[in-house]
């Protein structure tokens, strides 16, 4: 039992507007837990090349709401399910732990929200960027091993060879003597027996088989790609984009991924990611050449420079 890990499949919304509690909300869990905010429309999962789904979000994985966000209570809270028609929210759970207090916050009470004040929306879980940080650097120093290549024929077997003559049979041992007339005399003693033929020669060993042809040589495993760039929101935008040229090993197939780096820049500290998360998306992908991350800051304006990580996969 056990929380979503690096390789758990997740659940993301692109634009998902926010909404608010239409009840209150407890400070403690119960089995099967539910609530309900004004409106879930619009709360469909974003597809691998940023086009919205018809998917609520949940479909593919979990998913993370902030509620109460920036005030005393503030909570994340891991969901599994949303209805998009009742707007009603399931938290999630494996049986043995549940969604509530996630992500380094405390369970809280919630009160209910208003139109002009939204306290319910998606967001990036520390989590998830810490999981992708730690896979990434794995898989920046481990290739993914190709497959085996098949195995050589057998060699043909070696001729048997021929069968050794067989030994001398030995002698018959002496009889005994008869016993007298009259009364039965005493059976005389069993002759020894003959000495046993010596063994014959074994035979040649045939020829050894001759061995079979090498197998292909598996593919080598493709080292993953990664590097350090830097979005730039200027003097106050809610986006940024950043060109990442110069990489010959982009293809059309190839799976790129970013993620905001937690490390200070010039401009912000760490403390500004955690409060304000950046969602960042690959676009414009160009083979031989490289891509564009896009940066987009939810609830406000953002300044000044921020470092992403991208990674690419050729597998």
């Amino acid at each position: 039992m056990a929380y979503p890990s690096a390789t758990t499949a997740r659940s993301y919304g692109g634009a998902v507007p926010p909404s608010y509690l239409t009840e209150s909300l407890a400070s403690s869990y119960t089995t099967g837990q539910t609530f309900t905010i004004d409106s879930a429309t619009g709360w469909y999962e974003v597809s691998t090349t940023g086009q919205a789904t018809t998917n609520p979000l949940g479909t593919s994985g979990s998913f993370v709401l902030d509620v109460d966000f920036g005030s005393a209570n503030e909570e994340k809270i891991l969901c599994s399910a949303v209805d998009i028609l009742t707007g009603i929210v399931t938290v999630w759970t494996d049986g043995f732990l549940n969604g509530r207090g996630y992500d380094g916050t405390v369970i809280e009470p919630h009160s209910t929200g208003i139109y002009s004040f939204p306290n319910v929306f998606p967001t990036l879980s520390a989590v998830e960027v810490l999981q992708f940080n730690k896979e990434l650097i794995y898989l920046s120093t481990v290739g993914i091993a190709g497959p085996t290549g098949p195995t050589g024929s057998t060699g043909a077997t070696g001729l048997t060879g021929p069968t050794g003559p067989t030994g001398a049979t030995g002698s018959t041992g002496a009889a005994g003597t008869n016993g007298s007339t009259g009364t039965n005399g005493a059976t005389g003693l069993s002759g020894a027996d003959g000495a046993t033929g010596a063994t014959g020669p074994t035979g040649l060993t045939g020829s050894t088989g001759a061995t079979g042809a090498q197998g292909i040589q598996g593919v080598a495993g493709s080292n993953a790609i990664s590097g350090t760039a830097q979005l730039d929101f200027g003097i106050g935008n809610k986006t940024a984009t950043v060109a990442v040229t110069g990489v010959p090993t982009t293809f059309s197939t190839s799976r790129v991924m970013a993620s905001m780096r937690l490390e200070a820049t010039a401009n912000h500290p760490v403390d500004d990611l955690q409060v304000d998360p950046i969602r960042v998306l690959i676009r414009d992908l160009i083979p031989g050449i490289g891509f564009t991350i896009y940066g987009e800051m939810d609830n406000a304006s953002a300044n000044g420079l921020y470092k992403t990580d991208w990674f690419i996969s050729n597998v």
